[in-house]
């Protein structure tokens, strides 16, 4: 079952946006700027936000200000990085941004967004991972064989 977004801009071309599964980011926390809004010294005018639904191609967003279709915002995540494009739907109090990237860049954000939604999902384990003060073990057998072994955090 597909689902596409059709979209049609002030110059009557067609626009279609194919909505895909991997919407997994949910109420991640950021800053955007939108084009044109500036404060008293000219600098761009940031606002937060909190992710609404993400793809690989496009971020919905709940905000205090949306802008209107076609404005520039470039938003950015702590943890995910920025992303920049056009508003492609304006909602009260949300917008949708199409995502401007490169094909390459595009498949790492898929990535990225498969992995947290790995890491949420249920049947995972109870705890984060952590390296012992002490990464220095000994591995015992019924044999009275040992190795010895060295925990590290593969993770960095």
């Amino acid at each position: 079952m597909q689902n596409n977004t059709i979209l049609e801009d002030d110059e009557d071309d067609l626009v279609v946006l194919e909505a895909r599964q991997e919407r997994a980011i949910v109420g991640m926390q950021g800053q955007y700027t939108l084009g044109g809004w500036r404060d008293d010294s000219g600098r761009p005018r940031e606002f937060t936000c909190r992710v609404l639904k993400m793809s690989s191609g496009t971020i919905k967003l709940a905000g205090p200000v949306t802008g209107s279709v076609g404005k520039w915002v470039v938003v950015h995540f702590e943890s995910f990085g920025q992303f920049e494009g056009p508003v492609i739907h304006a909602g009260e109090r949300n917008f949708t941004v199409r995502i401007v990237t490169t094909e390459e860049d595009r498949k790492k954000i898929s990535g990225k967004i498969e992995w947290v939604a790995d890491k949420k999902s249920p049947n995972k384990r109870r705890h984060d991972r952590f390296v012992p003060r002490n990464p220095h073990s000994k591995l015992s057998f019924a044999n009275n064989k040992a190795i010895c072994s060295r925990a590290s955090s593969w993770l960095s």
